[in-house]
């Protein structure tokens, strides 16, 4: 049996470098930015949070572990992963990419667990229609604070 060629451990290198140009490429052709800027006027910023889409039982199933940013102006609720997380396809994945108005956010609510606390936040999107999203936040108070009472149903502190 011959030994395999010199350069046989450069394939798996190729095969992500091939991966991670194919997701960027998608994003460009669709418009999504590759590395994202923190939004003006942010009310809320969170750069490590987690969370979940409940689109499908794969969605449920994975998610995102401390790689999510959610951030909240007086207009959007804007909930991506961080760099390279966004680059490997899993946003389109596991469904974790959304930039909405404010207005299409129809509800949240803080579900609290045994060992911790969770916000349900449901959006109308335009290419999705309904979706739900389950975010673990650090501060889940001051983030249901910047959506304001008409999405949580809570007046202002």
């Amino acid at each position: 049996m011959n030994p395999p060629p010199a350069w046989a451990p450069l394939i798996p290198l190729l095969w992500i470098i091939a991966w991670v140009g194919a997701s960027l490429v998608y994003r460009r052709m669709r418009g999504k930015p590759l590395i994202y800027a923190k939004l003006e006027g942010t009310k809320y910023r969170q750069t490590n949070a987690s969370g979940h889409s409940h689109k499908s039982w794969i969605t449920r199933l994975g998610g995102a572990r401390g790689v999510l940013v959610v951030q909240v102006t007086a207009d959007e609720l804007d909930i991506h992963p961080f760099p390279p997380f966004n680059w490997f396809f899993l946003p389109e994945i596991y469904a974790l990419e959304y930039r909405v108005p404010l207005s299409s956010v129809r509800s949240a609510e803080l579900r609290k667990g045994f060992f911790s606390k969770a916000v349900d936040v449901v959006m109308t999107t335009l290419d999705r229609g309904d979706e739900k999203v389950t975010l673990y936040l650090a501060y889940p108070e001051d983030f249901l604070t910047a959506l304001g009472e008409r999405v949580t149903g809570r007046p202002p502190a």
